[in-house]
Order: C-alpha cells, then structure tokens, then sequence
C-alpha cells in the first residue's frame, strides 16, 4: 500500500501537464480555501488528507475555471447625460411680461409664497412670478385663486384703497425700497395708521410708458447677458449686497463697463 506522500506524488504527477501558470494557481488556491474551511476542521483527525485531496481537486479544475470566468469590463460606465436646465434664460422683456402678467391677474405676493411652498421653490420670490406669469401666458391655471383678500390686512389695504402694481413701483422709488411688494407693505401700514399716501391711488405712470432710468438699464443688461434671478442669489452671497436685486444692478453695471462677473450665466 502507498502512503500519502506518493499518492500525492503520482496525482501531481499525472496531471502535470494540465498545471497552469502559478500565480493563477495560487490565487485559485487561496479562494477554495476559504471555501474549504469545514474540511480543515476534520482534517485535523485525519492527518490533513482532505484538505489536501479537496486542494489538488480545486487545483485540477482551475485551467476549467479559468477557461470559463467572465471577462471583467474595466471600461468605465457611460455617464448619463446632464439634465437640461428646466428654466430656459429669458430676456428681460420675457420676464417684465411675465411679472405683469402674474399681478394683472390678481396675484401678489402672498400669492408668490403659497406657490413657492407648493412648487417647493427657495430663492428670490421673483422666480416664482415668473413662472406663475409664464404659466398664465400659455392658459394654464395656478393651484391657488387670485389674491383678493390675501390675509395680511396691510395688503389688503393697499388694495382697497385702489392702489395698484404701477403704484407701489413709484412708492418704492418714493420710500427708496427694496422692491413694489415692500411698497404695498409699507402703503398699508400707513393707511391703517389714517394716514395719507403721498401719491393718488392709480396716478403712477406704468414703467412701459417712461424711460429706463440708469439703474433699469442695468438690470436688463444683467438678464440680456443670459444671467437668471438664480445667479443673483449667488452673486449677492459673492459681493454680500443687501439681496438679489442689488447684486443685479451691480452684476449690470460690470457688465455694461465691460467687466465679466465672477460666475458664467
């Protein structure tokens, strides 16, 4: 009877010639051992017979495991394609049509926040009129009904007494105010304090019929750059101005000196 070295011997020795490369040898062996980790246990009785016959198997049928292993694609995965922007640049016309749009129907700015919490939407509220204005245009309706009663009694104030949007623009340049909507707030106030508004309900000139003043221009070469309320937002956390609108003016302003701003539109 042969003992374990030579049947280990002539098991190497025939088949000798299907041996692969060692480095692939070894790598296989090192996988089935962990696969044969229970045999290990019960070799120890057995003076390691099974493992080392579960090995030579394993070693055996690696040209057959090798043969048959898929290839691994080390071509780097198709990157999908960015998202267009889903609010394309608008002109500053498209935008002032779209704004009047949106306050000729009855909204304000209480109605701006209703629909910026329903579309999920952060930023300069402006944006929001914006899109409403544009949805309005093209005859779809808003998921909120036209602020006549918009629960802020200043509003509401300022509403009833006639005022309107073309109102508290020219309030605003009045008060030097950040914006119309600050102007209603403000006209409100005042009105239900008894006092008088420095200007006749429905006496101001629409925008449409005066000349730009300096400031406007600016603003409307920050828009006709390409720049969004979106990039004034940043530009205002850049240049730290009081808020978006200002860094717009002052985004115009490089922009008409011939300057390029510090983010691309």
């Amino acid at each position: 009877m042969s003992t374990p070295e030579e049947q280990l011997r002539e098991a190497f020795q025939a088949h000798e010639s299907l041996a692969p490369d060692p480095a692939a040898v070894y790598a296989r062996v090192q996988e089935l051992s962990r696969t044969y980790k229970w045999r290990r246990r019960g070799a120890a009785a057995a003076g390691g017979l099974v493992v080392g016959a579960g090995l030579i198997a394993g070693i055996v049928t690696v040209p057959n495991a090798l043969h048959s292993a898929p290839a691994v694609n080390h071509q780097p995965a198709a990157t999908a394609p960015a998202s267009p922007s889903p609010t394309p640049s608008l002109s500053a016309a498209e935008i002032e049509q779209a704004t009047q749009t949106y306050l000729s129907a009855g909204y304000d700015l209480n109605s701006a926040r209703q629909l910026a919490q329903l579309w999920h939407m952060s930023g300069d509220i402006g944006d929001v009129k914006v899109k409403a204005g544009r949805m309005l245009l093209q005859g779809e309706e808003l998921p909120v009904p036209p602020s006549v009663q918009t629960g802020d009694p200043k509003l509401d104030a300022f509403a009833s007494a006639g005022y309107d949007y073309d109102d508290a623009t020219e309030l605003a340049k009045l008060w030097k105010l950040q914006s119309p909507d600050d102007a209603k707030i403000e006209g409100g106030k005042r009105l239900l304090a008894g006092q008088t508004l420095p200007i006749k309900p429905g006496s101001a000139t629409s925008p449409a019929d005066q000349p730009p003043t300096l400031e406007e221009k600016r603003v409307k070469a920050f828009f006709d750059a390409g720049y969004t309320a979106s990039d004034a937002n940043k530009l205002a956390g850049l240049w730290h101005t009081p808020g978006p609108y200002e860094a717009k003016v002052e985004g115009g302003k490089r922009l008409l000196a011939g300057q390029k701003l510090p983010i691309a539109p």
